[in-house]
């Protein structure tokens, strides 16, 4: 979107013409975001839709999603009372949402600044009792009262999503960086699926492997290079958990020739 469809998209939604227009730091997702804000300094959020925008980038099992997933799961939480940003304006198939600005206070930002009157480890403990409070709400809502219609809870980390997350880690977090292991020759794990399944019960090992590949492909795909700063702390996690886990041993060498973060 050129400033002037923004500046449309937010007048349409607000009611007021946008004085000012800025692009939001990017993210992983494929998805682009503006503030856009007005002359008596009210801002919103114009998130930009990418071409296909209920297409998933990882395995998916779902169909062809007749709603866009991010309003689908949108809906359900505003039904349970969790906060979440007001939509303004639902123009998804126009390739745009205008949402509520919440501003770029992030919770890590809310931790580090403290509360006025308060000690920081108070402060600390009342920011995440809440965060907690609403995760268990949430927990117990979808235990309690499972809905459907809300595309989560036909979602599950299965098998094929595991698989494709390691192969994601072998693409970017291996061959992206110019690794070129013959993974068959070097003795990679060959497991059956209740094996595949045990061995990513280390979940760090897991999560934390694909993250790293993912930053990688954020960088090359997308052309966004902030998340490389990551990489490091995400194979540190690697290499702690693995160092808890000889039986893992063989692993960890296997990565460790071509990851020097991990040696």
């Amino acid at each position: 979107m050129d400033h002037s469809e923004l500046a449309r998209a937010y007048a349409e939604a607000i009611g007021r013409p946008a004085a000012k227009i800025e692009r939001l730091p990017g993210g992983a997702g494929n998805r682009t975001y503006w503030r856009a804000t007005d002359g008596t300094g009210q801002s919103a959020i114009v998130m930009e839709l990418p071409p296909e925008p209920s297409k998933s980038e990882e395995v998916s099992k779902d169909g062809a999603a007749h709603d866009l997933p991010f309003l689908n799961v949108h809906r359900y939480l505003e039904r349970l009372g969790v906060r979440v940003p007001r939509i303004y304006l639902d123009a998804q198939r126009r390739g745009f949402v205008v949402l509520e600005d919440l501003t770029d206070r992030t919770l890590e930002m809310a931790l580090r600044d403290g509360a006025p009157g308060a000690s920081w480890p108070e402060h600390r403990r009342e920011i995440y009792a809440r965060a907690i409070d609403q995760l268990a709400r949430l927990r117990a809502h979808a235990e309690r009262d499972p809905d459907p219609s809300c595309l989560a809870f036909g979602r599950a980390f299965d098998f094929d999503l595991y698989q494709w997350e390691f192969e994601h880690f072998i693409e970017y977090g291996l061959l992206g960086r110019g690794a070129k292991p013959s993974l068959p020759a070097e003795g990679g794990p060959k497991l059956d699926e209740r094996e595949f399944a045990g061995f990513f019960d280390l979940l760090t090992v897991q999560r934390k492997l694909k993250d790293a590949g993912r930053f990688v492909f954020i960088d090359q795909v997308k052309k966004n290079p902030s998340f490389l700063a990551h990489i490091p702390s995400s194979l540190r996690y690697v290499k702690d958990a693995l160092a808890r886990r000889p039986e893992l041993g063989k692993v960890r060498k296997i990565l460790a020739r071509h990851l020097p973060e991990l040696k």
